[in-house]
């Protein structure tokens, strides 16, 4: 293919050539670079760096052209600690926690949210013959919850003069008595071994929480 360039000095002089003249090249360059280029795809996670997008600068998109398209702005992160799955999982209903070994080691409580980390909680022992309580008294305490680390800290009732921290390690709908709706992996503060959890629904016990049905039922 023949390159023509038209020279201009005192007279017009039309020059021809084999080849693509560099400043034609260069030029091309410099118009696919803009400000619209493609940004490039980013790992997820919050701090990371963002997904693929346009953009009126490289900031937010990326300059696309000979350079090649930059990363586009700081992808938001995934759902993890401090989504308020505890609060959703401890509220609306009552827990029977404890370990099951020779009597059933286990106590009722009910969480009473006041708001979005802090409460009350309610301690009921269940009244079957084959179990025996696993905090060794009743009544009414405090409790305040760590989203972050899936946490809560219980200030039980004055007659076990104790507070204690429940690490709630993992959540299932499975796993659990027949009429458990929600089991979790628990690890008491202070106890080698993890404890179990399982959610009941809020009418298993009565109102005034003075008496729960039989947990095996």
């Amino acid at each position: 293919m023949r390159w023509c360039v038209l020279l201009l000095a005192a007279t017009s002089v039309l020059a021809c050539s084999d080849e693509r003249p560099a400043d034609d090249k260069a030029a091309a360059g410099v118009a696919s670079s803009s400000a619209s280029g493609s940004g490039g795809g980013g790992d997820g996670g919050a701090g990371a760096t963002g997904g693929g997008g346009t953009g009126a600068s490289p900031a937010a998109g990326g300059a696309g052209g000979v350079g090649g398209g930059a990363g586009g702005d700081a992808g938001s992160g995934g759902s993890g600690g401090g989504s308020g799955e505890l609060k959703a999982n401890l509220e609306d209903g009552v827990w029977l926690l404890g370990w099951a070994g020779g009597l059933d080691h286990f106590s009722w409580v009910r969480f009473v949210f006041t708001n979005a980390t802090q409460g009350s909680i309610e301690l009921l022992t269940p009244d079957e013959p084959t179990f025996t309580p696993y905090f060794p008294c009743e009544g009414m305490g405090l409790f305040t919850i760590d989203e972050a680390a899936s946490e809560a800290t219980l200030q039980l009732p004055a007659a076990c003069a104790q507070t204690t921290t429940l690490g709630f390690q993992s959540f299932s709908p499975a796993g659990g008595p027949p009429s458990s709706i929600l089991t979790a992996v628990i690890q008491d503060q202070g106890v080698a071994q993890a404890i179990s959890g399982y959610k009941y629904a809020s009418d298993h016990c009565n109102v005034t929480f003075t008496m729960c049905n039989d947990p095996y039922r």
